[in-house]
């Protein structure tokens, strides 16, 4: 695990002083597309049975709840599956699980998301802090098309926190 990684584990107390946390409810959410194999998906799978291990409730939402290293998920993490072939599909669905627990911090892994719910936060439709984490190069993995969408979405930096104060 990176130094990085290491801090964000080290750094989830802090993350989960939500409502819903205090509430019994979930007190992390991480998004990523799938579980199919990859240095992302082992990043997520790692982060996430850490989380789990320290006693944190953890939330994974999947767009399809599949891949190696689903097997190897925390029995305490919580697999959200939005039963659908793309992460561009699963916007909607997500939007409204996101919904129902508004003050959870949610880290998303990977551009599949980020954009979508980056923009849907800026627009009021979601009220979750929001933490980027992009496992691979935006250079060399997204379309072109989508390039200038980093500068409005927050940055194409390791991390990019999306909270109450910034936007």
């Amino acid at each position: 695990m990176s130094q990085s990684d290491q801090e964000v584990l080290n750094s989830a107390a802090v993350l989960s002083g939500s409502a819903s946390a205090r509430r019994g409810g979930t007190e992390l959410r991480v998004i990523i597309a799938s579980l199919t194999g990859g240095g992302a998906e082992r990043v997520c799978l790692e982060l996430c049975n850490g989380w789990a291990a320290l006693g944190l409730r953890v939330e994974l939402i999947m767009a399809r709840a599949s891949g190696p290293f689903l097997k190897d998920l925390h029995p305490a993490v919580q697999a959200v599956d939005l039963k659908v072939s793309r992460a561009l599909k699963s916007l909607v669905p997500l939007l409204r699980h996101l919904r129902r627990q508004r003050d959870v911090p949610t880290l998303i892994i990977g551009f599949e998301y980020a954009f979508g719910l980056i923009a849907a936060r800026r627009i009021g439709l979601v009220d979750s802090p929001l933490i980027y984490r992009e496992s691979s190069s935006p250079l060399a993995n997204v379309p072109r098309a989508f390039l200038p969408a980093g500068a409005w979405c927050g940055n194409w930096s390791a991390w990019a926190s999306i909270g109450p104060e910034s936007g």
